[in-house]
Parts: C-alpha cells; sequence; structure tokens
C-alpha cells in the first residue's frame, strides 16, 4: 500500500472521528427518554390534564442554565406522552416531582381556574413523583383523588374573570 493510500484512509477516518463527535455532543442538552403514563381522576381517565416534571434533589440534567421541564397533556383515554426539547421526545433520566393541572380553558381568561383546585398543583407537595430511567418509560399511573370544579364554578369563575377585565379596561380608559 503506498504512503498516499495511508493518508486518504487517515484523513477519511479523523473526518468521521469529527462528525462523530459533532453528531454526539449535539446542542449539549441531555439526552431523553421516551415517557408516558396515565392521569386518572377519582377513577375515571381524565382529557387535559397538563402533567410536569419537575427535578428533585437537585439534579444536574441540564445545560448550564436550562432546566428542563418534561410536560405533557392527557388525551381522552388520560394518556399522556412527555415532551422536553420537542414533540414526545420524553425526559433526561432522573427523580421528578410532579405536577398535575386541569385548566378549565375559557375565551374570557388568561390563567383559566385549576379543575383540580390547585390540589396537585405544587410538584414539592403533590405527593406524585416519577421516575425516568435510562431506557423508554412508562410511568405508573397517577390516580388522584379530588373535589373537582363542577361546570357552574368555572361558568361562575369565568363570569367573574370577564367582569374584572371590563372593570380593568375602564379603569384603563379614565386615565
Amino acid at each position: 500500500m503506498q504512503l498516499s493510500s495511508f493518508v486518504r484512509i487517515g484523513g477519511h477516518l479523523a473526518a468521521g472521528a469529527v462528525t462523530f463527535l459533532l453528531v454526539s455532543c449535539g446542542d449539549g442538552r441531555s439526552r431523553t427518554y421516551p415517557v408516558k403514563g396515565q392521569v386518572k381522576v377519582n377513577g375515571q381517565p381524565a382529557a387535559g390534564v397538563e402533567v410536569v416534571l419537575v427535578v428533585t434533589n437537585d439534579q444536574k440534567i441540564a445545560t448550564a442554565n436550562e432546566q428542563p421541564a418534561p410536560r405533557g397533556t392527557t388525551q381522552a383515554d388520560g394518556s399522556f406522552e412527555l415532551s422536553t426539547f420537542g414533540a414526545k421526545d420524553g425526559a433526561p433520566p432522573g427523580d421528578y416531582g410532579v405536577s398535575l393541572t386541569w385548566p378549565a380553558w375559557s375565551e374570557n381568561t388568561k390563567i383559566p381556574p385549576d379543575k383540580l383546585r390547585n390540589k396537585f398543583s405544587d410538584p414539592a407537595k403533590s405527593g406524585l413523583q416519577a421516575h425516568v430511567d435510562t431506557k423508554p418509560t412508562t410511568l405508573p399511573a397517577f390516580e388522584v383523588t379530588a373535589e373537582v370544579l363542577s361546570d357552574k364554578e368555572v361558568e361562575d369563575t369565568k363570569k367573574l374573570k370577564a367582569k374584572e377585565l371590563r372593570r380593568r379596561s375602564k379603569t384603563d380608559k379614565d386615565y
């Protein structure tokens, strides 16, 4: 084999190594693994519940200025898939506290009321935890019991918020 062949092969190997390093390093974000689960409220699957995982025990799993918040929204059957950096990319491995909120969406409110009355909105107080492995993970179902905000209470809250918005708008015009 001639010297030029060794140089050519060496050059290809070096280029391949650089490409591998660039692809491996990516953007510095933590690797994520697919995560799915289910939420049941009072024994029934709940659609529209927002599931958010928050890192516990000060784990450093992200880049310097970034703490990922894996999140997902439940479907009609209560199932969800988590997204951290992209759609349904999962979550970095580790232990998490879990926040559940069930927004009562309405067109007149900037922040909708939580049908779960904020009982599970604080991951430090919700009593819910999750562990994500370094492989695809199916979390145990989050089965919660709560006094759920009724449709009438949602409508009453909606009316109060609309009234407050009209009052603020009128006050703003007075200035």
